[in-house]
């Protein structure tokens, strides 16, 4: 069933914790770690949405697109389906760089509207780069 946009308790949502706290709260949000890396970002969220709940997550899901599109460092939105698996769903948005994507996840209507659908998200890693500006893939030296 998907969570309600609104009633989360505004302590949980995009709260800093110390430690692991945020492992056990899935709302909670981990301090970000300061990043360094300049260039554009390509994030990918994946979602699993039952038949019976497609219609409430298109509403969560455009009104996150539509609350991102205002934010600063955003370039485009894709909000899609998947063809052979129709309970796959992504929202994948590109940024000018992390910074901007960090940032846009800031603020009420942010933790009141993105945040909450972004919590439903399947659990892996989200952000990407462009294959052309990752250059060759070396072993790291030890």
């Amino acid at each position: 069933m998907l969570r309600p946009l609104l009633g989360l308790a505004p302590a949980a949502v995009g709260a800093r914790v110390k430690g692991r706290a945020h492992e056990r709260h899935p709302l909670v949000v981990a301090p970000l770690r300061s990043c360094s890396y300049p260039g554009p970002v390509i994030v990918l969220n994946r979602f699993r949405v039952p038949e019976s709940e497609t219609q409430a997550f298109l509403a969560q899901g455009r009104a996150a697109v539509d609350v991102l599109t205002e934010r600063t460092g955003f370039v485009s939105a894709d909000l899609g389906r998947n063809l052979d698996d129709p309970s796959l769903w992504t929202i994948t948005t590109r940024w000018r760089d992390v910074g901007s994507y960090r940032r846009a996840l800031q603020g009420y209507e942010s933790k009141m509207v993105v945040v909450p659908l972004l919590s439903l998200a399947i659990d892996e890693p989200s952000a990407y780069d462009d294959v052309d500006l990752v250059g060759e893939n070396q072993a790291r030296q030890l």
